[in-house]
């Protein structure tokens, strides 16, 4: 499928995108660069029409978008073709892929296929904060794989989801009683070693103790047989 706009601005605002830069080395030849629309269209399949996704087709940054060097500067893929199409970006905001917030079990991240799509029917305009919300909506459980329901999530003083699971979980671990490390048998037989001449890493290395600890437990035992 071809479009013209793969050839020509469509629109005024369009134009600069189609500009192909000239230069002239010191020996007087002329060199001409190729435009952004000539770096994007030729790796953009079009194929799925005005309804479907527009992958890019090469390589990607780390966070899985399309983008083009052109007169110096760097531009995202699925921007460009934005603007070229649609218009300009309103200041301060971002491009949401409807298509993967349309799509259920999509991968999230730089993985994520609908971050190749430049289709620009698919994409629009929204906060930051907006975006991130959107993002959010989308993840149904927490890290730890608990479900994301109404009555096993809370929210942060700040507004963010938490799972109450993980929060119950986690209070059961941070109170439950630590074990003793050093056992009175421990102790006895740091204090053989002791008398025996051994130094505290060395007694840390046969009772597997660090010899900080070593040292704490060697007062310990000090002071106690010393009390009368």
């Amino acid at each position: 499928m071809s479009f013209s706009f793969v050839h020509k601005p469509i629109h005024p605002g369009a134009e600069r995108f189609y500009v192909r830069r000239t230069t002239v080395d010191s020996l007087g030849r002329t060199r001409t660069w190729p435009s952004v629309a000539d770096l994007v269209w030729p790796h953009v399949n079009v194929s799925a029409g005005l309804d479907g996704c527009w992958p890019w087709t090469t390589g990607t940054t780390k966070q899985g978008y399309g983008q083009v060097s052109a007169g110096g500067r760097n531009f995202s893929v699925h921007r460009a073709v934005y603007e070229m199409l649609i218009g300009p970006i309103p200041d301060d905001h971002l491009l949401d892929h409807l298509c993967h917030s349309r799509s259920t079990g999509c991968v999230a991240g730089p993985r994520c296929p609908h971050r190749r799509c430049a289709n620009p029917f698919d994409l629009e305009p929204v906060t930051p904060l907006e975006n991130a919300r959107r993002a959010a909506a989308l993840i149904i459980t927490c890290t730890n794989g608990h479900p994301y329901t109404p009555d096993k999530t809370g929210r942060t003083a700040a507004g963010y989801r938490r799972c109450k699971e993980c929060n119950r979980l986690g209070m059961q671990e941070r109170y439950q009683p630590k074990p003793r490390k050093a056992t009175p048998d421990v102790l006895t037989r740091i204090a053989e070693l002791r008398h025996e001449g051994l130094s505290t890493a060395q007694i840390g290395r046969v009772v597997n103790l660090s010899q900080p600890y070593i040292s704490r437990l060697l007062r310990r035992i000090e002071s106690e047989g010393s009390r009368p």
